[in-house]
């Protein structure tokens, strides 16, 4: 069956959680050649420098929580808590900057979804090295 154009699309019937976006506003800036910039013009609202603020700040305020879990070969939950999480991360960001990574060696993942996959994208930001997910399919 042929994808419908999006203005056609019929939307789902399940509820939606209320979220607020930011008014679609692109600004564009013609290039020579024919290319172009496209940039927004509203400012970034203040956030955190990197992700693993987060994981900072929920190890210690929820350490027992479960951050990351899948299910294992016999169907069971398997999962990983915020204390658990940031310790692993630490300790792959320490590996990773032990075997000379860099930003000109960065980190490329070949691996499908997955705590471990988790665990090494965030290790890879923990320790500053830019990270690329592949995925095998």
């Amino acid at each position: 069956m042929p994808a419908q154009p999006l203005e056609k699309a019929t939307p789902s019937a399940a509820p939606r959680a209320s979220l607020e976006f930011a008014p679609a506003r692109v600004e564009r800036e013609n290039l020579p050649g024919g290319g172009f910039i496209l940039r927004s013009p509203m400012k970034l609202a203040p956030h955190p420098p990197n992700l693993c603020l987060y994981l900072h700040e929920w190890a210690a305020q929820a350490p027992a929580r479960t951050f990351l879990a899948e299910r294992d070969p016999e169907n069971r939950w398997r999962k990983l808590s915020y204390g658990e999480a940031l310790a692993r991360v630490r300790a792959i960001a320490q590996s990773l900057l032990d075997r000379g990574l860099t930003a000109a060696r960065p980190v490329m993942i070949l691996s499908d979804n997955g705590i471990e996959n988790g665990l090494l994208q965030l290790g890879a930001m923990y320790a500053g090295l830019p990270v690329a997910p592949i995925s095998p399919a």
